[in-house]
């Protein structure tokens, strides 16, 4: 009996971002870099997002990612949501 491991790795994915894709990660690395770090520790002590930032994020898109623009939200993809996501969790500071 022989094997074909070869078979499951003909399938290939494009792990290349698109340009909207790499928009939306530049766009929040930026704003978590400008607007979010400087107040990591107050958001943090405080366990509130202001609501300057909160709007800041709704005028950016990023409220309601994943909901059709149809319906008031985003209409970013799974791939924009899940890469923000990760990236965010990642990088929040650790409470001890």
């Amino acid at each position: 009996m022989t094997s074909d491991v070869g078979a499951a790795t003909e399938a290939s994915f494009d792990l290349e971002l698109t340009p909207e894709q790499e928009l939306v990660q530049r766009t929040a690395r930026d704003f978590a870099t400008s607007r979010l770090l400087p107040l990591a520790a107050k958001i943090d002590q405080d366990a509130a997002i202001p609501k300057e930032i909160l709007a800041e994020l709704g005028a950016l898109g990023f409220m309601g990612v994943c909901i059709p623009q149809e319906h008031g939200g985003a209409g970013l993809d799974m791939v924009c949501t899940s890469s923000r996501s990760k990236r965010s969790i990642a990088r929040a500071p650790r409470r001890a």
